[in-house]
Protein backbone atom coordinates (compact mmCIF):
# COMPACT_ATOMS: atom_id res chain seq x y z
CA UNK A 1 0.00 0.00 0.00
CA UNK A 2 2.61 2.26 0.81
CA UNK A 3 4.73 1.81 -2.33
CA UNK A 4 1.32 2.63 -4.27
CA UNK A 5 1.27 5.81 -2.11
CA UNK A 6 4.61 6.67 -2.85
CA UNK A 7 3.96 5.99 -6.86
CA UNK A 8 0.89 7.89 -7.01
CA UNK A 9 2.50 11.03 -5.26
CA UNK A 10 5.58 11.15 -8.08
CA UNK A 11 2.77 10.38 -10.69
CA UNK A 12 1.01 13.91 -9.36
CA UNK A 13 4.18 15.60 -8.65
CA UNK A 14 5.12 14.96 -12.28
CA UNK A 15 2.26 15.95 -13.77
CA UNK A 16 2.31 19.28 -12.02
CA UNK A 17 5.85 19.94 -12.76
CA UNK A 18 7.18 22.08 -15.85
CA UNK A 19 9.76 20.17 -17.97
CA UNK A 20 12.30 18.97 -16.11
CA UNK A 21 15.30 20.88 -17.98
CA UNK A 22 13.55 24.28 -16.92
CA UNK A 23 12.85 23.28 -13.02
CA UNK A 24 16.53 22.17 -13.03
CA UNK A 25 18.17 25.12 -14.82
CA UNK A 26 15.86 27.23 -12.96
CA UNK A 27 16.77 26.14 -9.82
CA UNK A 28 20.59 26.37 -10.69
CA UNK A 29 20.14 29.67 -11.33
CA UNK A 30 18.63 30.59 -7.99
CA UNK A 31 21.04 28.95 -6.12
CA UNK A 32 23.96 30.23 -8.05
CA UNK A 33 22.36 33.51 -7.91
CA UNK A 34 21.25 33.73 -4.43
CA UNK A 35 24.91 32.77 -3.00
CA UNK A 36 25.80 33.75 0.70
CA UNK A 37 22.10 35.39 1.35
CA UNK A 38 20.37 33.60 4.11
CA UNK A 39 17.08 35.37 3.53
CA UNK A 40 15.66 35.02 -0.12
CA UNK A 41 12.30 36.63 -1.39
CA UNK A 42 10.80 34.84 -3.87
CA UNK A 43 8.53 37.04 -5.46
CA UNK A 44 5.50 34.63 -7.74
CA UNK A 45 2.93 35.65 -9.57
CA UNK A 46 0.19 33.44 -8.03
CA UNK A 47 -0.98 30.50 -9.60
CA UNK A 48 1.59 28.88 -11.92
CA UNK A 49 2.82 25.34 -12.52
CA UNK A 50 5.95 26.59 -13.13
CA UNK A 51 7.22 28.83 -9.77
CA UNK A 52 6.02 26.14 -6.93
CA UNK A 53 8.21 23.32 -8.78
CA UNK A 54 11.20 25.17 -8.94
CA UNK A 55 10.98 26.50 -5.39
CA UNK A 56 10.60 22.51 -4.87
CA UNK A 57 13.77 21.82 -6.97
CA UNK A 58 15.73 24.89 -4.97
CA UNK A 59 14.36 23.81 -1.75
CA UNK A 60 15.99 20.30 -2.44
CA UNK A 61 18.96 21.47 -3.55
CA UNK A 62 19.68 23.57 -0.12
CA UNK A 63 18.83 20.43 2.06
CA UNK A 64 21.41 18.38 0.75
CA UNK A 65 23.44 20.05 2.97
CA UNK A 66 22.05 22.27 5.01
CA UNK A 67 18.45 23.15 7.27
CA UNK A 68 15.61 25.13 5.40
CA UNK A 69 12.93 26.79 6.31
CA UNK A 70 10.09 27.82 3.69
CA UNK A 71 8.20 30.57 4.41
CA UNK A 72 4.37 31.02 2.08
CA UNK A 73 2.06 33.18 1.74
CA UNK A 74 -0.87 31.37 2.79
CA UNK A 75 -3.05 31.15 5.99
CA UNK A 76 -1.18 31.11 9.18
CA UNK A 77 -4.41 29.19 10.86
CA UNK A 78 -3.72 26.20 9.21
CA UNK A 79 0.12 25.79 10.48
CA UNK A 80 -0.97 22.27 12.48
CA UNK A 81 -2.31 20.89 9.67
CA UNK A 82 0.48 21.27 7.38
CA UNK A 83 2.85 19.97 10.05
CA UNK A 84 0.35 16.73 10.58
CA UNK A 85 0.69 16.49 6.84
CA UNK A 86 4.87 17.01 6.71
CA UNK A 87 4.75 14.20 9.24
CA UNK A 88 2.14 12.04 7.90
CA UNK A 89 2.28 9.12 5.19
CA UNK A 90 1.10 11.18 2.52
CA UNK A 91 -2.23 8.70 1.97
CA UNK A 92 -5.80 10.36 1.34
CA UNK A 93 -6.50 11.05 4.89
CA UNK A 94 -4.01 13.21 5.25
CA UNK A 95 -4.21 14.53 1.80
CA UNK A 96 -7.76 15.59 3.19
CA UNK A 97 -7.24 16.28 6.15
CA UNK A 98 -4.77 19.48 4.54
CA UNK A 99 -6.76 20.19 2.42
CA UNK A 100 -9.84 20.97 4.71
CA UNK A 101 -8.13 23.77 5.85
CA UNK A 102 -9.17 26.99 5.16
CA UNK A 103 -6.29 28.16 3.17
CA UNK A 104 -7.93 25.96 0.43
CA UNK A 105 -11.34 26.08 1.10
CA UNK A 106 -11.58 29.93 1.40
CA UNK A 107 -13.84 30.93 -1.61
CA UNK A 108 -11.61 33.14 -3.67
CA UNK A 109 -8.99 30.99 -5.30
CA UNK A 110 -6.18 33.25 -6.21
CA UNK A 111 -3.39 30.89 -7.05
CA UNK A 112 -1.80 30.68 -3.68
CA UNK A 113 -3.86 27.24 -3.41
CA UNK A 114 -3.42 25.58 -6.67
CA UNK A 115 -2.72 21.86 -6.91
CA UNK A 116 0.70 22.78 -7.45
CA UNK A 117 1.31 24.09 -4.37
CA UNK A 118 0.08 21.01 -2.92
CA UNK A 119 2.62 19.45 -4.71
CA UNK A 120 5.45 21.73 -3.05
CA UNK A 121 3.94 20.73 0.57
CA UNK A 122 4.28 16.92 -0.92
CA UNK A 123 7.53 17.01 -2.34
CA UNK A 124 8.50 18.80 1.00
CA UNK A 125 6.94 15.43 2.99
CA UNK A 126 9.19 13.46 0.93
CA UNK A 127 12.46 15.58 1.63
CA UNK A 128 11.41 15.12 5.73
CA UNK A 129 10.57 11.36 5.14
CA UNK A 130 14.12 10.80 3.56
CA UNK A 131 15.65 12.55 6.50
CA UNK A 132 16.36 16.18 5.02
CA UNK A 133 15.61 19.01 7.77
CA UNK A 134 13.06 21.21 5.87
CA UNK A 135 10.39 23.31 7.64
CA UNK A 136 7.64 25.21 6.63
CA UNK A 137 5.79 28.48 7.83
CA UNK A 138 2.58 29.74 6.66
CA UNK A 139 2.82 33.58 7.48
CA UNK A 140 -0.24 35.50 6.53
CA UNK A 141 -1.60 35.99 9.57
CA UNK A 142 -4.80 37.74 10.86
CA UNK A 143 -4.08 40.96 13.19
CA UNK A 144 -4.80 44.76 13.45
CA UNK A 145 -1.41 46.21 11.57
CA UNK A 146 -2.04 46.50 7.87
CA UNK A 147 -1.01 42.88 5.61
CA UNK A 148 2.54 43.97 5.21
CA UNK A 149 4.00 44.63 8.29
CA UNK A 150 2.13 41.49 9.61
CA UNK A 151 3.69 38.99 7.35
CA UNK A 152 7.18 40.76 7.84
CA UNK A 153 6.68 39.89 11.85
CA UNK A 154 5.73 36.90 10.81
CA UNK A 155 8.86 36.20 8.70
CA UNK A 156 11.28 37.83 10.87
CA UNK A 157 10.02 35.67 13.96
CA UNK A 158 10.17 32.38 11.70
CA UNK A 159 13.23 33.33 10.84
CA UNK A 160 14.37 33.52 14.77
CA UNK A 161 12.98 30.42 15.41
CA UNK A 162 15.06 28.74 12.68
CA UNK A 163 18.83 30.22 13.49
CA UNK A 164 21.13 28.87 10.78
CA UNK A 165 18.48 28.11 8.40
CA UNK A 166 18.07 29.34 4.76
CA UNK A 167 15.15 30.77 3.87
CA UNK A 168 13.46 31.21 1.22
CA UNK A 169 10.02 32.78 1.41
CA UNK A 170 7.42 32.72 -1.76
CA UNK A 171 5.26 35.55 -1.78
CA UNK A 172 3.45 37.73 -4.26
CA UNK A 173 5.93 39.61 -6.29
CA UNK A 174 4.61 43.27 -5.01
CA UNK A 175 5.27 42.00 -1.55
CA UNK A 176 8.80 41.11 -2.32
CA UNK A 177 9.77 44.17 -3.32
CA UNK A 178 12.72 45.41 -1.56
CA UNK A 179 13.21 48.62 -3.89
CA UNK A 180 11.25 51.36 -5.28
CA UNK A 181 8.01 49.83 -6.57
CA UNK A 182 7.35 50.00 -10.64
CA UNK A 183 4.29 52.12 -11.69
CA UNK A 184 1.50 50.13 -11.46
CA UNK A 185 -2.04 50.51 -12.19
CA UNK A 186 -5.00 49.15 -10.05
CA UNK A 187 -8.68 49.09 -12.76
CA UNK A 188 -6.94 51.64 -14.94
CA UNK A 189 -6.11 54.36 -11.81
CA UNK A 190 -1.63 54.77 -10.65
CA UNK A 191 -1.65 52.41 -7.62
CA UNK A 192 1.06 52.61 -4.91
CA UNK A 193 1.46 50.11 -2.93
CA UNK A 194 2.02 50.22 0.93
CA UNK A 195 5.56 49.31 2.25
CA UNK A 196 6.16 45.45 1.50
CA UNK A 197 7.47 43.16 3.22
CA UNK A 198 10.71 43.85 1.66
CA UNK A 199 11.15 46.75 2.81
CA UNK A 200 10.11 45.93 6.46
CA UNK A 201 12.93 43.40 6.65
CA UNK A 202 15.54 45.41 5.10
CA UNK A 203 17.38 45.20 8.12
CA UNK A 204 18.17 41.88 7.44
CA UNK A 205 19.60 42.01 3.78
CA UNK A 206 16.83 40.31 2.11
CA UNK A 207 17.46 39.30 -1.72
CA UNK A 208 14.42 39.57 -3.91
CA UNK A 209 13.97 37.78 -6.96
CA UNK A 210 11.07 38.07 -8.97
CA UNK A 211 9.93 35.48 -11.46
CA UNK A 212 8.81 36.74 -14.75
CA UNK A 213 7.19 35.38 -18.23
CA UNK A 214 6.12 36.49 -21.36
CA UNK A 215 3.99 34.02 -22.57
CA UNK A 216 1.39 31.80 -21.02
CA UNK A 217 -1.39 31.94 -18.28
CA UNK A 218 -1.81 31.61 -14.31
CA UNK A 219 -4.76 31.40 -12.02
CA UNK A 220 -5.80 34.54 -10.20
CA UNK A 221 -8.63 36.09 -8.81
CA UNK A 222 -9.31 39.92 -10.86
CA UNK A 223 -12.43 42.11 -10.44
CA UNK A 224 -13.96 39.38 -7.76
CA UNK A 225 -13.55 36.58 -10.84
CA UNK A 226 -11.15 34.08 -10.84
CA UNK A 227 -9.74 31.60 -12.46
CA UNK A 228 -6.91 31.13 -15.51
CA UNK A 229 -6.29 34.62 -16.98
CA UNK A 230 -3.41 35.14 -19.54
CA UNK A 231 -0.10 36.43 -19.10
CA UNK A 232 0.31 40.44 -19.94
CA UNK A 233 3.47 40.23 -22.67
CA UNK A 234 5.69 42.31 -21.49
CA UNK A 235 9.49 40.60 -20.40
CA UNK A 236 12.37 40.01 -22.58
CA UNK A 237 11.92 36.66 -24.52
CA UNK A 238 14.19 34.06 -22.93
CA UNK A 239 13.95 31.29 -25.64
CA UNK A 240 13.98 27.55 -24.26
CA UNK A 241 15.68 27.91 -21.38
CA UNK A 242 15.55 30.55 -18.43
CA UNK A 243 17.64 33.13 -18.04
CA UNK A 244 19.15 35.77 -15.05
CA UNK A 245 19.08 39.21 -15.00
CA UNK A 246 20.27 41.54 -12.50
CA UNK A 247 18.59 44.45 -12.04
CA UNK A 248 19.61 48.34 -11.30
CA UNK A 249 20.42 49.63 -8.05
CA UNK A 250 16.90 50.44 -6.28
CA UNK A 251 14.89 48.39 -8.51
CA UNK A 252 11.89 46.90 -6.96
CA UNK A 253 13.58 43.36 -6.83
CA UNK A 254 17.45 42.84 -7.18
CA UNK A 255 17.07 40.34 -9.71
CA UNK A 256 14.94 38.80 -12.57
CA UNK A 257 14.56 34.92 -13.03
CA UNK A 258 12.93 35.08 -17.07
CA UNK A 259 11.10 31.86 -17.45
CA UNK A 260 9.83 30.76 -21.21
CA UNK A 261 6.10 30.72 -20.03
CA UNK A 262 3.61 30.06 -17.14
CA UNK A 263 0.86 27.60 -17.29
CA UNK A 264 -2.01 28.07 -15.06
CA UNK A 265 -2.21 25.48 -12.25
CA UNK A 266 -6.26 25.46 -11.05
CA UNK A 267 -7.09 24.95 -6.84
CA UNK A 268 -5.58 22.06 -5.28
CA UNK A 269 -9.33 21.22 -4.07
CA UNK A 270 -10.45 20.94 -8.16
CA UNK A 271 -8.01 18.19 -8.38
CA UNK A 272 -9.30 14.57 -8.41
Amino acid sequence: MHARRAVASLVVLWLLSPAPAIATEAARLLQQAIGHHSLVLLGEMHGTREIPAISGELVARYAKDEAVLLALEANAGDQARVERFLRSDGGVSAKADLLSGEHWQEIHHDGRDSAAMFALLEQVRQLRASGRKVDVVMFDDAGQADRDTRMAEAIRAAVTAHPGARTLALMGNVHAMTGEPPVMLSDGKPFVPPRTVGVHLADLSPLSIVFRANEGSFWTCMREQCGEQPVIPGAAATGVLPRMEENGVGAAWMLTLLLPRFTASPPAIDEP
